[in-house]
This record gives structure tokens, sequence and C-alpha cells, in this order.
């Protein structure tokens, strides 16, 4: 989370000027210098823009963005996603808006996770995930998958991003015990 950090900081963005390909490039140079690999290349995009957005992938202040972050360490893979606002000058916080949906964002992983548990299936997490996200109030979408020494490894899914819906075969499969997933 460090690196992701430092890459979303005025160290390495300075709003108008670095693209998105930029700070994607300067992920990879990072892990490598710290003799660690990635199991694909980090994208970073902008999700929304609440500033001067161009659509020419330079990063503005008032924009949103994001990053898909796998990388290899000690023998297994990560899989993390995270986002940051570009705070324009003056602006100390991000707008109530995007820190709301991150809250509820983060209360939703906390459904699923708790749904992570062994001998049921993703099936059931799902079922159960999606039940307890409808009980809160929350209009989401359910999607975690097993991490090891493969990115997306062996195991159990708990639905998909295109298919909200008991997944045949894999969403089958019982959760074994220390079984990592990434939500």
């Amino acid at each position: 989370w460090a690196i992701i950090r430092e890459a979303f900081s005025r160290r390495v963005i300075v709003p108008g000027a670095t693209r998105t390909d930029d700070v994607t490039w300067w992920l990879r140079e990072r892990i490598v210098s710290l003799n660690m690999t990635t199991w694909f290349q980090p994208p970073v995009t902008v999700l929304a823009s609440f500033g001067d957005g161009g659509g020419d992938n330079v990063i503005r202040e008032g924009d949103y963005l994001h990053v898909d972050f796998g990388l290899y360490a000690m023998g297994l893979a990560t899989d993390t996603q995270h986002v940051a606002y570009v705070l324009r000058d003056g602006e100390r916080a991000a707008p109530a808006g995007l820190t709301r949906a991150l809250r509820v964002g983060n209360a939703l992983q906390d459904i699923i996770r708790k749904e992570l548990v062994p001998d049921a299936t993703g099936n059931d997490a799902f079922e159960r995930a999606s039940a307890n996200m409808r009980a809160a109030g929350i209009d989401g979408l359910i999607y975690s998958h097993p991490v090891g020494a493969f990115g997306h490894s062996a195991g159990s899914l708990v639905g998909l991003s295109g298919a909200q819906r008991r997944l045949p075969v894999l969403g089958d499969v019982p959760m074994l015990p220390h079984t990592r997933y990434s939500v």
C-alpha cells in the first residue's frame, strides 16, 4: 500500500502534466527497484473527473483515480484495487460524496469478508452477502476470488462483476481454511 500511496502523491503526480501511463510506469519501475515483480501491468485510470477533465489521460485536480495492483511478494500474489482523489488547490479533503462512497464500499467489503468462511461455497457466500448488502441499503456488486501462488488462484468464486448470480462449478466449490481472498 505504501507503493500506491507514493504513486498517488504529489511526489509522482503533477496535476495538469502527469499522464496515467506515467504513473503506471512509475509503479512498474518502483516494483523492479524493490526486486519484486507484478503479475499484470498495474493500470492507472481516471474514473471520473470533477475538474477540467479533458479525456486525454492527463491527471488534473478534481480527478478520481483508480489502480488495479498485483505483485508477487514472499511467494504469494496480491490483488488490490485503490482509488484516490486529486485535491484541488486549497482543498484539504475529498468531496463529501466521494468520502461517503468510500465508506459504503468499505462496508460492503466487510459484509463480503464475513461470509468467506471454510466449508461454505462461493455461492453460499454470494447469497448471504447479497442479502446483507441489500439489508444495509447498499447497491453494489460482489466479486471475490482466491489469491495465492497465482493472482487468481484455485478455489471458489464469489460472484463476478458481470454475473451477479450463483455461478456453476466454480461457485459450488467449498472454501478451504487458510485461503486468502481478494475482496
